[in-house]
Order: C-alpha cells, then structure tokens, then sequence
C-alpha cells in the first residue's frame, strides 16, 4: 500500500532524502557514468523464468515500484517501506530486500547512481531503476492483475481437515477466528478513514480495499459456517459411504 502518490523521477541525480548530502557520480575508465552492468546470468533458479528473465516476487515489485519514484538507497527503501505499511502485503526484512536489491541490479534492472555519506556513516550506493527495470516492473504488474495466481494459503488447508475436530471444537474455532478477524476489519476501516481524511487519492491504497473486501468475506463465511455447524445444519457424524469419494470429486 502506497502511503504517499507516486512522483515522476527525477532528471538529474538527487538525493534519496531531502536535505542529504549530494551523490557522487561514479565514473567508469572511459569517463562515463557507469551504466547498468549485463551479467551473462544470474546464479539462482528460484527466480528464473523460461527465456532467461528474472521473475519478479512481490518484494522485487515493491522495490521497483519505489525506485521508480525516485533514485534512493537499500536503507531509504526499507524505511519507506515500512512507513507505509508495506509489510502487510509482503514478507518484509532489511536483509531480504537488500538482497533482493542486489540481484535486481545484477539483472540490469537497476543501476548504481552514485553514493552518499553523512557524518560518520558509511557510503551508501544509490540505484536507479532502469528503462528495463520499469518495463518488467510494468509487465508483470499487468500479468499478475490480468492472470489469475495458484496460491497455497493456510487456512483451506485447515477448513479442508476440520471434519477431523468434534463439532463443538470446530464451531469455536471459527468463532475464535470471526473475533480476531472483526478487529482486523476495525484496524483496517480506522486505516481507510485516516487515509481519506489526508485526502490521498484512493488509487494509492486500493490495495488495502481488496484486503478489507477479502478479509470482510471470510469473516462472515466463519461466522456463517460457525453458526451452521452448532445448529447441526451440518452432518457431522455420517461416514463417507466410499473412502474415495472425496480424492475422486
């Protein structure tokens, strides 16, 4: 979710933060700004596509995303991140993103600015996004609205297995579970009240929309099924008359 709109980038080199020191530019031997480094090929398959591309993961889409704002270092886009809550639509460490950073400007989708220091700090590299950084950045954000994504979250898992639990027990759980869901529902309606009372386009935060729609339906699925397994509306005695019955559904 994007706390702040989005600001073209830049012309001319700038600091990742108003008010730091000026970038240095860095030169290669012939003299020229050092552009971004084509590696023959990146060393992990975990995001290797067919065709040699790098796949993008939410966090590489976060990262690029900030860096197309504006040229910063690792540090300024971790701050960011977290500033704007981010952590709650990707798993989100210093440590993973700075890698993550690296191997984004190993593929050519990033490139090194410069570097800054202040005071006492060490250097810090600045990256900006590349003209193919922001073409994958926007390819994959257009394949990922369009294609609907396989993904493996936890609690089907759980529904899926529930018959395993007396009804009683199932019934509270799911009880137990509409409780904390209500308070995430508040936590975020204060949020979306915040955000519009600061009169941030909505664009910028439909992101936690889907979340409160998604969030809103499952929480009244458990409340409904919770509701329906204590009345007894649900069989939970009578045993499959086949043990296949469900593998060949």
């Amino acid at each position: 979710m994007s706390a702040s709109p989005r600001v073209p980038k830049p012309s001319s080199p700038v600091s990742a933060r108003s008010g730091s020191p000026p970038v240095r530019s860095r030169t290669a031997r012939t003299g020229d700004p050092l552009e971004p480094r084509a590696l023959p090929g990146v060393y992990s398959i975990w995001n290797i596509q067919p065709g040699g591309l790098v796949q993008l993961n939410p966090l590489a889409i976060a990262a690029l995303a900030i860096f197309a704002e504006q040229p910063r270092h690792p540090y300024d886009v971790y701050a960011t991140m977290r500033a704007r809550r981010e952590e709650q639509t990707v798993k989100l460490s210093a440590g993973t993103l700075y890698h993550t950073i690296n191997r984004l400007a190993e593929a050519g989708l990033l490139a090194e600015l410069g570097t800054e220091s202040a005071g006492n700090r060490p250097e810090r590299t600045v990256y900006r996004i590349t003209a193919e950084g922001r073409h994958r950045l926007d390819e994959r954000i257009r394949e990922l609205l369009r294609e609907p994504v396989q993904e493996y979250p936890q609690f089907p898992v759980a529904v899926g297995e529930m018959h395993n639990l007396p009804a009683d027990e199932a019934a509270m759980m799911l009880q137990e579970r509409t409780v904390a869901l209500d308070s995430r529902l508040e936590t975020m309606d204060l949020v979306a009240g915040l955000l519009d009372e600061r009169a941030l386009p909505r664009r910028f935060w439909l992101d936690l929309d889907l979340i409160r729609h998604s969030t809103g339906a499952e929480r009244d699925w458990c409340a409904r099924t919770a509701a329906a397994i204590a009345a007894g509306e649900i069989d939970w005695t009578t045993l499959p008359t086949r043990t296949a019955a469900k593998d060949n559904a």
